[in-house]
């Protein structure tokens, strides 16, 4: 079934009241970060959708409240500039990202991060780095083998 997910991206209001890194809203199941000049937030899902569907209104300006919620005055969201994003999102049944080797040669995941895959892409880059140049990686990746099903 296709999930699809949100995320939008605005500019910088006020440097000293957006984020600095990024944050997890285990809660709301949203994602806030940092971008140089820019803040986005991902959250939202609609299961059963399809593409061409307009976005759902109520999902966005709960993200806009969230956003202001966690950072009032940071970003600047009636600015021509805010992108909104709306796309399938991979999820795995127990909600961790794939993340190692294939089972084929010389093939490497790093996959199916849902919603937190911008919050995630680097430790998981890194991981993979180290994985391929044969090196254990600072976590134990265990948990997000894709042998693991």
């Amino acid at each position: 079934m296709p999930i699809w997910g949100y995320s939008v991206t605005a500019p910088v209001r006020d440097a000293l009241q957006a984020p600095r890194a990024a944050i997890m809203d285990w809660a709301q199941q949203a994602t806030i970060s940092r971008m140089g000049q820019r803040i986005r937030i991902t959250a939202g899902l609609e299961m059963g959708s399809h593409a061409g569907a307009a976005h759902h209104n109520h999902t966005l300006q709960r993200m806009y409240r969230l956003l202001n919620d966690w950072f009032p005055g940071g970003a600047h969201l009636s600015s021509p500039q805010v992108q909104v994003w709306r796309g399938n999102r991979g999820y795995l049944p127990d909600g961790l990202p794939a993340v190692g080797p294939s089972g084929h040669p010389n093939v490497w995941l790093n996959i199916a991060h849902g919603s937190h895959g911008i919050s995630l892409a680097a430790g998981c880059a890194r991981a993979i780095a180290d994985m391929v140049q044969r090196q254990t990686p600072a976590i134990d990746m265990q948990a997000f083998s894709p042998q693991r099903f």
